[in-house]
């Protein structure tokens, strides 16, 4: 398979699998009347659906290393770090 197809393959799962948790939490949301388990699922949706994007580039850093294309290894490794990085300094408690 084509490594644009498999990408964009994680991409439209991911986004499709957030929708699907964010319309399932919303709706358990207003017709169950709010609670713990519909604000996880709510939560899970929205942290998926930021995730998405760190999971192409982590499948992309993987599917060229299988490819032998160093410097597009080395150019992902950095950005995957450097996404890494802004999650790790960006979290505050």
């Amino acid at each position: 398979m084509k490594t644009e197809v498999i990408i964009s393959n994680v991409l439209r799962l991911g986004v499709w699998l957030s929708m699907a948790l964010i319309v399932t939490g919303s709706g358990w949301h207003f017709i169950a009347g709010g609670g713990a388990q519909s604000a996880g699922v709510l939560t899970a949706g929205l942290a998926l659906l930021i995730v998405t994007p760190v999971l192409r580039v982590a499948t992309s850093l993987v599917l060229f290393w299988l490819e032998g294309d160093k410097v597009y290894v080395i150019i992902t490794a950095v950005v995957l770090v450097l996404l890494a990085l802004s999650f790790i300094l960006g979290y505050s408690p």
